[in-house]
């Protein structure tokens, strides 16, 4: 279900509160702590969290699945949403997005046992700027001095990143200002105030990404970049949380169970647990008499029923 309903404004503001009331419940804090890494605490990522959404408020026109389904994300990747450019939940429509910005593919090779050292930069009119590829590679850039980048102006000549592995060996790339562009126009929202009021570090970001894919990475790095590159390509991010977080968020917001627990409250009943949506009546299946084996041995067991898979659905958005 959606948190937003056509028609029942009412209802909308009572599941946006019942959201936000969700991201400070036990459950929620309970599901922080098992999937968190050791430097993140529970009750600050769920103010994070809580802060987002007052921030953005048209998360609460998006899918519960979309939201909750990108916070329980960032938090596996042990990344704070909105804060230090680290990453962003993005309204597209109903659908929350989950991007990675450049601090987040950052901190995440910081933590990766695998590199050594990660550089990036822009190269600035005026810089000294030469690299060679190949089997006699090497990268130098000189910047010009008292330089001052504008993070807003578009003069970017080159972009670059430098990777060191702790096996010696350094991987690097560099990109002209055409590369930039196209990076830029093929983007869901190329005029987004990301690439407007950001413009170089979002160049940055989409070259380090480039240069990470033949890294060798951690697991968080690799979807990290797996998340980036179905919000780069519109895709539908598929997330990789227990569905019965969200399936508990989903029921606490639900209209019609909300509408069941007023009415048994006007009653003066309090249920000890809450009444479940109707389901569609399922077929029953008629018991047989189990065939005997031959040699008179022990019946078979009956089979047994396919799980669902336990992925939930989520909605990429660009890079």
């Amino acid at each position: 279900m959606e948190l937003r309903h056509e028609g029942h404004a009412e209802v909308d503001a009572q599941s946006a509160a019942t959201l936000a009331d969700h991201l400070q419940t036990d459950t929620f804090q309970r599901h922080l702590e098992a999937i968190l890494p050791d430097h993140m605490g529970s009750e600050r990522f769920a103010s994070v969290c809580l802060r987002q959404l007052s921030t953005t408020p048209k998360l609460q026109e998006c899918s519960l699945r979309s939201v909750i389904g990108g916070m329980m994300e960032a938090a596996t990747l042990g990344l704070e949403i909105g804060t230090q450019g680290e990453c962003w939940l993005i309204p597209y429509g109903n659908e929350a997005q989950l991007q990675i910005g450049l601090w987040g593919h950052m901190a995440l090779a910081w933590r990766s046992a695998l590199l050594a050292d990660v550089q990036i930069d822009v190269v600035l009119p005026g810089d000294r700027f030469t690299f060679r590829k190949g089997t006699d590679a090497y990268l130098h850039h000189e910047p010009q001095k008292g330089r001052n980048l504008n993070e807003a102006e578009r003069v970017i000549e080159w972009v670059y990143a430098v990777v060191r592995t702790k096996g010696g060996g350094t991987i690097f790339d560099a990109f002209d200002a055409a590369w930039i562009e196209r990076i830029r126009s093929r983007s869901k929202a190329p005029n987004s105030p990301a690439w407007t009021n950001f413009y170089a570090e979002m160049a940055q970001a989409k070259c380090l990404k480039k240069v990470l894919k033949v890294c060798p990475k951690s697991r968080e790095m690799a979807r990290a970049i797996t998340l980036d590159d179905e919000a780069d390509a519109g895709a539908k991010q598929v997330w990789t949380v227990d569905t019965s977080l969200l399936l508990a968020a989903e029921q606490a917001t639900d209209p019609t169970l909300q509408a069941a627990r007023e009415e048994m409250a006007q009653m003066g009943e309090s249920p000890s647990r809450d009444p479940e949506p109707a389901k569609p009546r399922e077929r029953s299946r008629k018991r047989t008499p189990a065939k005997a084996k031959s040699g008179n041995g022990p019946d078979e067991p009956p089979p047994h029923d396919d799980q669902d898979h336990p992925a939930a659905g989520g909605s990429g958005w660009d890079d």
